[in-house]
């Protein structure tokens, strides 16, 4: 058995923790009464499949999440500068306890970020033979 780096566990976690963070909105959606399919319990459920796929995608070396996992780290990085921003142009609206969690977010992505670049992590991404032969 291929012994993962412990990157790729916690990514995977965070990922399902994600995961089930937006099948709770979902079900809060649906518990406040949204019976019908609404743009913002359809977005939670993508977000879900999405974060679930990722999640075992990185455990199993696929190439296409680790690709995913590098844009959903570049969409936290753009979502915490966007909260710093919003933290100095609108001061009162971001509490100091937001900007030190999201700073804390962006640590951690930062983290894997770097570490899902790094040349020994991505030879386990393309290494792996296909799982079909190629006809």
């Amino acid at each position: 058995m291929l012994k993962r780096p412990l990157v790729l566990y916690v990514f995977a976690v965070v990922a399902f923790l994600y995961a089930g963070q937006s099948m709770w909105a979902a079900g809060r959606i649906i518990a406040d009464g949204a019976a019908h399919w609404s743009a913002g319990l359809l977005l939670e459920l993508v977000w879900v499949a999405f974060n679930v796929f990722l999640g075992v995608g990185i455990l199993r070396l696929q190439a296409t999440a680790r690709v995913a996992a590098l844009f959903s780290c570049w969409m936290v990085f753009i979502g915490v500068a966007l909260v710093v921003l919003l933290r100095f142009l609108a001061p009162p609206r971001v509490p100091l306890l937001m900007l030190l969690g999201a700073g804390a977010l962006f640590a951690l992505f930062f983290w894997f970020h770097w570490q899902l670049r790094q040349p020994a992590i991505r030879a386990l991404f393309t290494s792996r033979p296909a799982a079909t032969p190629s006809i």
